[in-house]
């Protein structure tokens, strides 16, 4: 499966605890290239075809490049709804606050400007499996996996 997630939704800390489950980083891909997309998704389904479950980046070129593999791979979105935009943004300041990391930093930036039409992009793109975190369980990627991941 790969699991396409919202910045900030815990994917890495999700799989520091589960070793079926792979945060394949996409900063590690160089945007100088701007082909790199494809390579980064390349890596992805190759991953998920060795048994991985893979959580990609949000991008848009990342969701449109994987959606006409869906009829072969389970591809999912997981991302906030739109009421929880306050929510996030405390969320991803405070993780920029802990890090004060670059990459922290421009998904604060990002989600502080974009939140409202980057959620809207997404629930309108093609990817037709979505999972939307709520109040209730913001702070449970565990859950949400195990009870609506793997019911699809």
């Amino acid at each position: 499966m790969i699991i396409i997630g919202y910045p900030c939704i815990g994917k890495s800390s999700f799989c520091e605890n589960f070793t079926e489950f792979i945060d394949l980083e996409s900063s590690c891909f160089s945007k100088t290239n701007p082909l790199w997309y494809k390579d980064y998704c390349t890596v992805a389904r190759d991953l998920e075809s060795q048994g991985y479950n893979v959580f990609v980046s949000s991008h848009k070129e990342v969701r449109e490049e994987l959606a006409p593999y869906q009829k072969s791979i389970k591809i999912v979105e997981i991302l906030p709804t739109l009421e929880m935009r306050d929510t996030w943004v405390t969320r991803v300041s405070n993780r920029y606050i802990n890090t004060l990391s670059a990459k922290d930093k421009a998904a604060r930036d990002f989600i502080i400007k974009n939140y409202t039409s980057g959620i809207e992009d997404m629930m309108a793109d093609s990817i037709e499996k979505k999972v939307f975190i709520k109040p209730e369980n913001v702070n449970d990627l565990c859950s949400t996996v195990k009870e609506r991941l793997f019911k699809f």
